[in-house]
């Protein structure tokens, strides 16, 4: 949530930071991160933060960086499809595939694609963008859906992969005889 006096950066790094005090660290994961979200979210990072961070840095991508106990982590390095094409090879049970990336958007009687989606009056300023979900609520119903759909899919594609990374990890070691 963002409004005129904190923005949702501003927020999510208040937040992070009131549960690293209590002792409560998280992993963050966002797929391709590296290009767009772990610089947007570092920008409002204070000096000092940027110092502790422990930034990862592969030529100009940030892949991956901590903040105050929590670890981020660009999924795109080890996952390197679409998040669509990888809904669609580890998305295998009907319960997971009702929660794949969303690719068309229905607004009204429009199908529009979910670049269109995100790309919806690209010459609207910040706070006129978010004055739709009071003037266009069928849009911002469906923008929301998208994103909280985007976030769940990678959840479930993360925690596949991380399950076959472990059995693949175990296997290993059991025929190197390390258990």
């Amino acid at each position: 949530v963002t409004d005129p006096e904190k923005n949702c950066c501003e927020k999510y790094l208040d937040w992070l930071s009131e549960e690293a005090s209590h002792g409560r660290y998280y992993n963050g994961v966002a797929h391709n991160g590296s290009r767009f979200d772990f610089y947007l979210l570092m920008s409002y990072f204070s000096q000092n933060d940027i110092e502790q961070s422990e930034t990862r840095i592969r030529g100009t991508s940030i892949i991956g960086f901590e903040y105050k106990g929590h670890a981020f982590r660009d999924s795109c390095c080890f996952l390197t499809d679409s998040l669509k094409n990888l809904c669609d090879g580890y998305l295998t049970t009907p319960e997971e595939k009702q929660y794949a990336k969303i690719t068309d958007v229905m607004i009204g009687d429009n199908k529009i694609s979910n670049t269109q989606l995100c790309f919806y009056k690209p010459k609207l300023k910040f706070w006129d963008f978010m004055e739709l979900e009071k003037k266009e609520p069928q849009f911002w119903k469906e923008y929301v859906k998208y994103c909280e759909y985007d976030c769940e899919s990678l959840f479930l594609v993360w925690e596949k992969f991380k399950e076959q990374i472990e059995k693949i990890i175990v296997e290993m070691g059991k025929r190197k005889g390390c258990g």
